[in-house]
């Protein structure tokens, strides 16, 4: 399927309006500044592969490429929140022991779960992967060739040792 630049430029005036109107109704307001990337990736994604579209089984090409923006919004959310979830549970820890303004405090804390984790090498190159590196569940089971299985077992004994550290940081 051709499109013109017309029909593009509509697309994508249309999409990111479509996109705005998702983050306001799903309250996701942070992301607003990304919602014509979003949009452009889509268009992006659908002149590359316009093979993805069948106008024999889909209603049509607009409501196609709504739903493919729906999907990649989601997505991006969902991506974003598993990347931080064990950094989020290093955060709400570190409110509670008046860490939260120093960063030589937070460093020192992820030192000691990662000196807890020493004897556990499967949780550890979690922990580093999602704090270090910042990678989600999918990409580090791909990099350590883990299944899912082996993950959740290692995002467990990372709680376990987090879990153990509170009461040493007490002051």
């Amino acid at each position: 399927m051709k499109l013109s630049d017309d029909e593009l430029v509509l697309l994508n005036r249309e999409l990111r309006t479509y996109a705005l109107q998702l983050l306001k109704y799903f309250g996701w307001p942070k992301l607003a500044e990304e919602d014509g990337d979003l949009a452009l990736q889509v268009l992006v994604d659908f002149m590359e592969r316009p093979s993805m579209y069948n106008p024999a089984k889909m209603t049509g090409l607009k409501t196609f490429l709504k739903r493919k923006l729906l999907n990649l919004l989601i997505n991006t959310v969902k991506t974003a929140s598993n990347r931080n979830r064990i950094a989020g549970e290093i955060a709400r820890m570190l409110p509670s022991y008046g860490f939260i303004d120093d960063r030589i405090d937070y460093d020192l804390l992820v030192e000691n779960i990662k000196q807890g984790l020493g004897v556990d090498p499967i949780a550890f190159k979690i922990f580093d992967a999602v704090v270090t590196l910042e990678l989600e569940k999918r990409d580090i089971c791909q990099r350590y060739d883990y299944d899912e299985m082996k993950y959740y077992n290692g995002i467990r004994r990372i709680r376990t040792v987090m879990s153990n550290l509170k009461p040493s940081l007490k002051k």
